[in-house]
């Protein structure tokens, strides 16, 4: 994994200054009427569909097939609980980051990825949310919101269509004068455009805020409930270092494996050879051939020499004593100067000092399968290879001038070293490149110092 997570999101819907930011409101509260409409229409179907699957489910896990359709209850909760956010953003407040959860495993039983699901507290959070706290926020905003836009649109108009209602409607207005003084003599149907228009002329001033109030009342809420929580950055520290370790693990298993099998196909096959020509040798010698007995001596020794050499680069991807006495940088330089092309380096010696023994390893390794695939793939002429600290990590840059069109597939070279970086936190990218082939490393100096 390296599934990084999202931070919370620390802005408030607060209240915008006067003026310009009132209007502002104005400019959104379609949106927000959206907004507010859309989470009540979808706080119906979210709390129907939830009712059925989570109480199915529960009646259900006796027989065990309830435990999957519990499951499936709430990650049908995740699904509408990011709708919901979603539709909230239409008001123009700010985006709720997604909580961080655990990395989904394709390889992992359905009943162990039922009881994973289970064990997800985000999602049993977005199950209160969709079946309770939704339903019930959503209602209160659309039924205040409703009624507060229609007195914000009909009262102001009042003068219009009060003549031309009944007088059922002027019964309220009519008390009302018998028992305030001062609107004495006044016409019931006065009284009603007097009233009725303010309150529409008070609903129509405020109505932006009362939306803006609703809709923020809902967001607030979201982000509590379904944003990211406090214990979420160390929940994805815990699992970075687990799956660091495990690819670390996983490499070090392919890396054995490799070796394995190239001194099988390799040295061990020219030393069987070898031992073979020796033998050859000895009777040839015994029986007095003395020009056959040179020839084989002399292929005996090209073959030692050889073998020889496929140990030293088959020995380039452990680890050079070098590596141990010296460090990083020397081994790096020695690793150059064996290369076969001119390899023009710069390296920070002080990263020496940032790498672990464990580290320094994987790093040169990662060097050196890197400047093979140049000599090996790329038709090189030339390489550089650069080693840093910017910030808070180690970079490596290897760049070539050969054919380029290196690209990162399953299963080859490039993925293995990405697998094995993942055991130090670290990335490998295919950088953009004019020409030749540019590959950076990086690894954060916390993940390789601490190891």
């Amino acid at each position: 994994m390296t599934q990084m997570m999202q931070s919370p999101s620390r802005t408030s819907p607060s209240a915008p200054a006067p003026g310009r930011g009132y209007l502002e409101l104005w400019r959104r509260t379609p949106g927000t009427f959206v907004a507010i409409a859309g989470t009540f229409g979808l706080g119906l179907v979210t709390i129907v569909t939830l009712v059925a699957l989570f109480f199915t489910g529960l009646a259900l896990s006796i027989f065990g097939v309830g435990i999957f359709l519990v499951a499936l209850s709430l990650i049908v909760a995740r699904r509408f609980a990011q709708r919901h956010v979603r539709m909230l953003l239409r008001s123009g407040l700010p985006a709720i980051a997604e909580p961080y959860r655990a990395h989904a495993q394709s390889d992992v039983s359905s009943w162990r990825a039922a009881r994973e699901e289970l064990r997800s507290t985000h999602d049993w959070a977005a199950l209160i949310h969709g079946l309770i706290v939704n339903f019930v926020l959503s209602s209160i905003s659309f039924c205040l919101a409703l009624p507060w836009i229609a007195l914000a649109v009909m009262g102001p108009l009042t003068p219009l269509w009060e003549p031309f209602s009944s007088v059922s409607n002027r019964v309220w207005a009519a008390e009302l004068i018998e028992n305030v003084s001062f609107l004495s003599g006044w016409s019931p149907s006065l009284v009603v455009m007097v009233v009725l228009g303010s309150a529409g002329l008070i609903a129509l001033a405020t109505l932006p805020l009362v939306l803006r109030g609703l809709v923020g009342m809902q967001w607030r809420v979201a982000r509590a409930m379904l944003g990211p929580w406090a214990g979420d950055d160390l929940q994805a520290q815990i699992d970075d270092e687990r799956e660091a370790r495990q690819a670390a693990l996983h490499a070090e298993d392919s890396d054995l494996r490799r070796l394995e099998r190239d001194l099988h196909d390799g040295p061990q096959q020219r030393l069987i050879r070898l031992q073979m020509d020796l033998g050859l040798l000895e009777r040839r010698a015994k029986s007095g051939d003395a020009d056959a007995a040179a020839e084989l001596a002399a292929r005996a020794r090209a073959g030692a020499q050889e073998t020889l050499a496929e140990l030293r680069a088959l020995s380039a991807g452990v680890a050079p004593p070098l590596l141990q006495d010296r460090g990083f940088t020397a081994a790096v330089e020695s690793l150059a100067e064996v290369t076969g092309i001119p390899v023009t380096l710069d390296v920070d010696r002080s990263v020496d000092d940032l790498l672990s023994s464990e580290a320094a390893r994987s790093l040169y390794f990662v060097t050196a399968e890197l400047l093979t695939n140049v000599v090996k793939h790329a038709d090189a002429g030339r390489a550089a290879v650069s080693v840093a600290r910017t910030g808070e990590t180690v970079v490596l840059r290897v760049v070539d001038d050969g054919i380029g069109g290196a690209v990162v597939r399953s299963a080859h070279g490039l993925a293995g070293l990405q697998e094995r970086l993942r055991g130090l936190r670290g990335q490998l990218e295919i950088e953009p490149a004019a020409s030749g082939t540019a590959i950076r490393v990086t690894v954060p100096v916390t993940a390789v110092a601490a190891r």
